[in-house]
């Protein structure tokens, strides 16, 4: 990637915390972190400079993070269901 390139790329902000093996993000308009990427915000170049903290945050290319990105069931949701509610569910019933 160019300079130019980079300077019209956008990026995600990971912080150096960790959930899990999951990484953590900046979420949309600064508004905190998740471990969600579909809850990351998408920040400038230009953003990422004034916002990053030397060894806390990284900016890293969308694209790049994005090849990566697998998904995954919270386990907390899981445990929310008793054992017949997964039954139902498995099979399709309501």
């Amino acid at each position: 990637m160019n300079e130019q390139q980079q300077q019209e790329a956008f990026f995600y902000i990971q912080n150096k915390v960790v959930c899990g093996n999951s990484a953590v993000w900046w979420r949309h308009n600064r508004q905190g972190y998740s471990s969600d990427l579909s809850q990351a915000g998408k920040y400038t170049r230009e953003e990422c400079d004034s916002l990053c903290r030397p060894g806390i945050d990284r900016a890293l290319p969308v694209e790049a993070v994005d090849a990566l990105a697998a998904p995954h069931v919270d386990v907390q949701k899981l445990m929310e269901w008793s054992a017949d509610e997964v039954r139902r569910e498995s099979r399709g019933i309501q």
